[in-house]
């Protein structure tokens, strides 16, 4: 081939922006930083609001691809990038940072996330719940604990309806009601974990009679046979 043939690289005209810097020093020393130093990196990140969220945003995007990430460090680049979490834009990378968070997280770890303020956090639980993936006491546990918690009236009367489903003992009954009794607010609850003590306190006292019946039964029969017997 002719040297003339041959295409000369091409060059970039003009000085480089500092834009293109900093994405070109970005993409050459990322995989040096540990998941401690992105998040370090992550919280104190300043600029313009489109350079800010744009960097924590890799920042994020790469903490991700990190192996052995355990709980607190996930908690911790949450806090530095939870603003954001809220951008449409960014959707794709938070549900990929939920997912792999969940995947490591504990029945504990998702009520802390829950009380930080990620619904996401209160849908798996519910998940996990409704899955059989924690025990039963494990799953009333955690369902009383949010019922505490919730100030609505609407939002106890839905975490009531999957606690009675789970057949509560009378020490939590006891709790979550003395939690509503006498509030207005929380008359539908209230009415609501009232009516179901009475139906089972009904089905406590009926197996109580049939048993009760059941041994004078075999009480009759054991003198029928002693009788036959002299």
């Amino acid at each position: 081939m002719d040297k003339k043939d041959r295409k000369k690289p091409r060059r970039h005209k003009g000085p480089i922006s500092l834009e293109d810097r900093l994405d070109i020093y970005w993409r050459q020393h990322k995989r040096n930083l540990y998941p401690e130093e992105l998040i370090s990196l992550a919280l104190t990140i300043e600029g313009n609001q489109l350079t800010k969220e744009l960097m924590k945003e890799r920042v994020l995007r790469e903490f991700l691809t990190r192996a052995d990430l355990n709980f607190d460090l996930f908690d911790r680049m949450l806090n530095a990038t939870k603003d954001i979490f809220g951008l449409k834009k960014n959707k794709n990378t938070k549900n990929e940072f939920l997912k792999q968070c969940f995947d490591i997280c504990t029945e504990n770890n998702l009520v802390e996330l829950t009380e930080a303020g990620f619904p996401e956090a209160v849908a798996e639980l519910f998940r996990r719940i409704e899955t059989g993936s924690i025990s039963r006491r494990r799953s009333l546990q955690v369902l009383i604990r949010f019922f505490k918690v919730t100030t609505s009236a609407e939002g106890r009367i839905t975490l009531w309806k999957k606690i009675a489903k789970l057949n509560p003992n009378e020490d939590d009954l006891k709790d979550i009601l003395d939690l509503t009794y006498g509030k207005s607010a929380f008359y539908k609850v209230t009415s609501a974990i009232e009516k179901y003590i009475r139906k089972r306190a009904k089905r406590k006292a009926k197996k109580i009679i049939i048993r009760i019946k059941e041994l004078i039964k075999e009480i009759e029969k054991q003198k029928d046979k002693k009788q036959g017997q002299e």
